[in-house]
């Protein structure tokens, strides 16, 4: 419709604000409830092979790496869609996620608004996926989407 939006993302020094999805067992996660924890959130959709590749990399970063909490969030499915509960309950299973949560969107934005303010979005500023970002013990950004995939670099 010839509107353009210009949004935010997340930068280093940032303080990620609160966000609430659903993981791969049914349930409410919120980021906060982290908090005291090194978090590396990776972004990455159903559709996307390096997403795909990635993803089968972070239970083996999970496990090397146990003081900090991994977090994968599909922002789409393999059709584009917002990946439903079995969609994400698949992808966590077929990747072998035991201490790592995948978490997806409990409903699709009806809005710009609402798309754009979806942590997907606030933790992507590049266009590409997957994206990587680390969140230190109290939600602020240590690296944003540098090509960082693994803590050792931020613990």
């Amino acid at each position: 419709d010839g509107t353009r939006y210009d949004y935010a993302t997340y930068k280093r020094g940032d303080v990620a604000e609160n966000f609430t999805l659903r993981d791969q067992y049914g349930e409410m996660v919120d980021l906060y409830s982290f908090c005291g924890n090194h978090v590396m959130v990776v972004i990455g959709a159903g559709w996307c092979g390096p997403c795909r590749q990635e993803a089968g990399r972070l239970q083996a970063v999970a496990d090397d790496y146990p003081e900090a909490q991994i977090i994968q969030i599909l922002a789409q499915d393999s059709s584009e869609n917002t990946p439903s509960l079995g969609f994400v309950q698949g992808w966590a299973d077929q990747y072998g996620f035991e201490n790592v949560a995948a978490l997806g969107a409990v409903s699709a934005p009806t809005s710009y608004e609402e798309y754009f303010s979806a942590p997907s979005v606030l933790f992507e500023d590049d266009g590409y996926i997957p994206t990587i970002y680390h969140l230190d013990d109290e939600m602020k950004v240590v690296s944003a989407d540098q090509g960082v995939q693994t803590p050792d670099t931020w613990l």
